[in-house]
């Protein structure tokens, strides 16, 4: 009879074990289920607050008077906005292309027309100057050659003499 007693010691143990493994994932189970639902109230919060600012800041740019401190928060906002404006255009540069001055979508350089808002893209200082240089070499490139031809038919008439 000692060994039934044994078995059955072990088998209680390995009952009551897991049911306090059984209650201690329940438990857990709760906890990440509040926790998810902390969480999701977080990024509620998070996102209300971002329309906040984006609708103060909008008051701003629209010329609303603001308190100082406020002010100040919007007109960070707005240095932030103008450095991530400068950055994308040298991205777009660095990568060979342009970015538009209407909606700021990134653009082949060579773009008369944004494909995205339609705005006119102007040409950047670079193109213009390589369009006026080619155009120069052009114009100048007869010149050129009639001087070539000048300086080739004084010749032939020196060795004539």
């Amino acid at each position: 009879m000692g060994t039934d007693r044994i078995f059955e010691e072990l088998g209680d143990t390995i009952s009551r074990t897991a049911k306090a493994i059984s209650e201690k994932a329940d438990g857990f189970l709760e906890i990440q289920k509040m926790n998810s639902k902390v969480n999701a109230q977080k990024r509620q919060i998070g996102k209300s607050l971002e329309k906040l600012g984006a609708l103060v800041y909008q008051r701003y740019v629209d010329g609303e008077q603001m308190d100082l401190e406020l002010s100040g928060i919007c007109d960070e906002v707005t240095q932030h906005k103008m450095a991530k404006a400068e950055y994308e255009e040298e991205l777009a540069r660095l990568q060979g292309k342009k970015v538009c001055p209407a909606c700021g979508k990134t653009l082949h350089k060579d773009a008369a027309y944004c494909s995205y808002c339609g705005a006119p893209c102007e040409k950047e200082a670079d193109e213009e100057a390589e369009e006026t240089e080619e155009v120069f070499e052009e114009v100048s490139a007869p010149e050129e050659e009639v001087q070539d031809m000048y300086a080739e038919s004084k010749e032939e008439s020196e060795t004539e003499e």
